[in-house]
């Protein structure tokens, strides 16, 4: 019949058959479902083990891990309750349950620097599954990037999230592999400035708005994970380039023009070669050059 009540310590010590002389002074707690457990010592820092176990192990110095044992019929000890794990200079690394030998419920990870790792549930088979937490430090910004999406025994899968700063990124993953198209976002004001079109966790290419204007549109292409090309355009959709993004244009296609034309021949034919050169200029600079002859006042 379930009940809830405070036994003393006769009966706990009657369920869990050590650490009584050292815990003498707490008392088991029977909830409503009928698990006893016996609440942490601050002073030890014993995992709180549940009714029929015994708690092995201890904390930093004495030890780098806590956990519950279940003694079965055939005398074999099992996990069977919360473990807690720590790493050989003392940090903790991980705080969980077991459930008769396996890791289940929540898990948390934690990385040398003493913060939150990962988060998250463990099915049956000790695999990540469900709804996660990640937290990674970012070497470029220097901030920590919280990651957050759905394992499927131990992949990931569907659409995760990573925000960085003010920026967050939002894409699919297939079976543990980055599969789809990613958007960037400015997390603060929401809007689109870049996608990367990913496959089988490789990137396809990468396509990056300008930050001013958001109206030029640089996109790269890559092979095997290098970058193999990029090419600049207008966004018709996001109005005209700024001046600043036009002077970016046009040092670009000088440049362009320049190593076109030095493979031309001197001489007569030069002029046609170079004629040739001109012709491959990007639309986004007949626009920029249109722009800046309008504002000069200059009609063609």
């Amino acid at each position: 019949m379930k009940r809830h009540c405070v036994v003393g310590w006769v009966l706990a010590c009657a369920v869990v058959t050590s650490g009584c002389e050292e815990r003498a002074d707490r008392v088991a707690i029977q909830d409503a479902g009928g698990v006893v457990r016996i609440p942490d010592a601050p002073e030890s820092g014993r995992v709180s083990c549940p009714m029929g176990t015994r708690p092995v192990g201890d904390a930093p110095p004495s030890g780098s891990q806590q956990y519950c044992v279940l003694e079965t019929d055939g005398g074999r000890p099992i996990r069977h309750g919360a473990i807690r794990m720590w790493d050989d200079k003392g940090r903790k690394v991980m705080e969980g349950t077991y459930e008769r030998g396996k890791l289940v419920g929540s898990v948390t990870f934690w990385s040398p620097d003493g913060n939150k790792a990962a988060e998250g549930p463990m099915n049956a088979n000790g695999e990540k599954h469900g709804l996660w937490t990640e937290w990674q430090a970012d070497s470029s910004s220097q901030k920590t990037a919280t990651l957050e999406g759905k394992y499927e025994n131990d992949l990931k899968e569907g659409d995760w999230t990573t925000t960085t700063g003010d920026v967050r990124v939002i894409g699919p993953f297939k079976k543990g592999k980055a599969e789809g198209l990613f958007s960037t976002y400015d997390a603060v004001l929401n809007l689109k400035s870049g996608e990367t079109l990913m496959s089988a966790g490789e990137i396809v290419w990468t396509m990056a708005w300008d930050p001013v204007s958001g109206a030029t549109v640089k996109k790269c292409y890559f092979k095997k994970g290098t970058q193999d090309r990029c090419e600049t355009f207008l966004d018709p959709d996001r109005g005209n380039p700024s001046s600043g993004e036009c002077d970016g244009v046009f040092r670009a296609e000088k440049a362009a023009m320049d190593r076109c034309t030095s493979g031309c021949p001197r001489g007569g034919a030069f002029g046609d070669c170079a004629d040739r050169c001109a012709g491959k200029r990007s639309k986004i600079y007949s626009i920029c050059h249109r722009t800046l002859m309008k504002q000069a006042g200059v009609e063609e």
